[in-house]
């Protein structure tokens, strides 16, 4: 997760740019952060 101006920008670590996300509420940012960080069911 980065911080530029007043937008928040979230990716997996190592992640490409096409996997980015950009928005400008921090709440929702750390909540799609959250969901990206747990493992996936099968």
């Amino acid at each position: 997760m980065s911080k530029k101006g007043e937008v928040h920008r979230i990716n997996f670590f190592g992640g490409l740019e096409d996997t980015a996300l950009y928005m400008t509420s921090l709440e929702e940012a750390l909540d799609r952060g959250l969901r990206m960080a747990r493992p996936r069911r099968s």
